[in-house]
């Protein structure tokens, strides 16, 4: 999904705003890698909290966060 946000905002002369999803994308990448940290696990958990989802599509990221 960001890979083609960043595609299409270059591709529409708006490099800083494709350069800036390229960097949020490494970002977490690099956090779930080094730390083990998943901003989608925690944003995921929350969603299911507040019952706008449910918890056993992912029962792992419900469970870790």
């Amino acid at each position: 999904m960001f890979a083609t946000a960043s595609i299409f905002w270059t591709g529409f002369g708006m490099q800083l705003v494709g350069q800036i999803l390229v960097a949020t994308v490494m970002v977490l990448a690099t956090l779930e890698a080094v730390a083990g940290f998943c901003l989608g696990c925690v944003m995921y958990a929350q969603l299911v909290k507040a019952g706008l989802l449910n918890g056993n599509d992912c029962p792992t990221c419900v469970k870790s966060s």
